[in-house]
């Protein structure tokens, strides 16, 4: 048996929150978790959203049903299978993305902050690698830095770039050794994070997010 490979077109999707009645100056692309869909997602960010900021969440390439009555739909940023394909695919569709939104709501120069959620975090850190964008700040929200990143020096240089890494104390999904691992990397390679925690589970706490804006809008 032998395995063919093609590239193709495809459509994909995203959505954003954005106030144009000031220039755009605060830019935030939000990835969301496992078995979420992107207009679901950005609409926890809506208390964000103020004058010159505009904020996008690109939808994740496959979807699946979650229920077994096909009713509930979910997509995914990718499996173990054919993983190194699914990376380079969504890594090329995120910076389309980025600069699509940068060129047709004609943004000049503007703070980007990108925040990943549950497996949004893994994407984002392995988009952050194959990207040349300049980033303002990274959020880390209920993740792990993948394996195959911690020890190679290009994604250690790409990280030294003002991180936050938030869990909740009951978070259930994220172990605490999942957590002490990613907190171990970034203090042994000494980069710019600060460590946010809250009273809650699995999710993007609405209390914590508000806070987390104001600190970095202070800046």
């Amino acid at each position: 048996m032998q395995e063919g490979q093609i590239m193709i077109n495809r459509t994909a999707r995203y959505y954003i929150l954005s106030d144009n009645s000031l220039p755009i100056r605060e830019v935030w692309i939000v990835l969301h978790g496992y078995g979420q869909l992107a207009q679901d997602f950005i609409k926890t960010f809506e208390s964000v959203l103020k004058p010159g900021v505009c904020i996008v969440a690109p939808e994740a390439l496959s979807r699946f049903y979650i229920s077994h009555h096909k009713k509930t739909i979910g997509a995914s940023w990718m499996t173990s299978e054919f993983r190194e394909a699914e990376i380079a695919d969504y890594s090329n569709y995120l910076t389309q993305v980025y600069h699509e939104v940068c060129r047709t709501r004609m943004i000049g120069a503007h703070k980007l902050i990108l925040m990943g959620f549950s497996q949004g975090v893994a994407t984002l850190f392995r988009w952050l690698t194959t990207s040349n964008i300049s980033v303002n700040h990274i959020v880390a929200w209920a993740g792990s830095i993948p394996s195959e990143l911690a020890e190679k020096e290009s994604f250690i240089e790409r990280m030294k770039i003002d991180s936050y890494v938030i869990y909740g104390q009951q978070d259930g999904i994220v172990t605490a050794e999942e957590q002490a691992k990613s907190i171990a990397f970034i203090e042994k390679h000494h980069l710019p994070y600060r460590i946010i925690s809250f009273e809650g589970r699995h999710q993007v706490d609405e209390k914590t997010l508000n806070s987390l804006v104001n600190q970095i809008r202070n800046e």
